[in-house]
């Protein structure tokens, strides 16, 4: 993944919100996350910016930067990156946790 995509992605973020392995299953979470109209990821596209996790809160927020406001996915790719982040092991859903705030800006 290219060094400038990666400041991008965690720009703003500070070193005590991250550590290697959350930083890894956030952007792998994404990249799963697809444009239907331009056919790549939303990663891949720069559209991802400004990721960040507070575990005391049990909260994530991003920002997705869309090329139009008019973009027609907007909202399914919003709840994409919703379920996508809501899905990491780090929240502990599995081991019957409660479901985390995440919060998409556009």
């Amino acid at each position: 993944m290219p060094r400038q995509l990666l400041r991008n992605l965690f720009r703003g973020a500070s070193p005590f919100q991250w550590n290697k392995n959350v930083r890894t299953e956030a952007i792998t979470a994404l990249c799963t996350v697809m444009d239907p109209i331009q056919g790549a990821d939303i990663v891949t596209l720069n559209m991802v910016e400004n990721v960040k996790v507070n575990f005391s809160t049990r909260s994530a927020s991003m920002l997705l930067r869309l090329p139009t406001l008019a973009h027609p996915m907007r909202h399914g790719i919003a709840n994409a990156c919703e379920k996508a982040l809501e899905g990491l092991p780090l929240w502990g859903r599995d081991r019957g946790g409660s479901r985390p705030n995440i919060e998409v800006m556009m």
